[in-house]
């Protein structure tokens, strides 16, 4: 029992230490998103080209 309540111990501080490292990285941040949009007829493919491919 005393052993399983050091793992967690120790699983808990890592766990914690390890917090501002994920909390702090902006990887996913998009700086010029791309926006897509249908026009005034709405159209799926423009000639052979698919506008949407796999979104719509």
């Amino acid at each position: 029992m005393n052993k399983n309540k050091t793992f967690l111990a120790a699983a808990l501080v890592a766990l914690a230490a390890s917090l501002p490292v994920h909390a702090a990285t902006d990887y996913t941040r998009t700086r010029y998103p791309i926006v897509l949009s249908h026009g005034l007829f709405g159209f799926k493919s423009v000639g052979p080209v698919d506008y949407w491919h796999a979104i719509v």
